[in-house]
Formats: C-alpha cells, sequence, structure tokens
C-alpha cells in the first residue's frame, strides 16, 4: 500500500480524506488493525483475486438470507 495513512479516531464519520495526500485511514498509526480504504482510491489499491464464502450452523434456516452473488462468476 502507498505511505501517506491517516489517523481516524473510533467513531468517526469521516468518508473521506481529510487531505488529498492521504492515501488510507487507519485506527493506530504505528500498529495499524483496521483500514479504511477511500473510494477515490479504492480501484488502485484493492484488487480481489480470492472470495471467501462460508455457511454458519447457527444462520441456516433463518428467513431474508440469500446466497452470495458476484459479477464475477
Amino acid at each position: 500500500m502507498p505511505c501517506n495513512p491517516e489517523l481516524i479516531v473510533a467513531g468517526s464519520n469521516q468518508s473521506y480524506p481529510s487531505w488529498n495526500q492521504f492515501d488510507y485511514g487507519v485506527n493506530n498509526l504505528q500498529y495499524p488493525r483496521k483500514y479504511v480504504i477511500w473510494s477515490s482510491t479504492m480501484n488502485s489499491y484493492i484488487l480481489p483475486i480470492y472470495i471467501v464464502s462460508f455457511r454458519s450452523p447457527h444462520l441456516i434456516g433463518l428467513s431474508g438470507l440469500g446466497r452470495a452473488r458476484s459479477r464475477f462468476g
């Protein structure tokens, strides 16, 4: 990833970088555990190589849950 993270505080509703030089947001600048990828850079830094799918036995039989769909096949 590019090297210009922006610190995003917990509970923030921020949905875009506060300055155009920030590439993404993190919860901690030294030891980030959560990342926010801005929509303006999403197509540049995310490559969906794998799609993970799973079934939870706790959700079987619940109505309103559909199958996962992907436009990639």
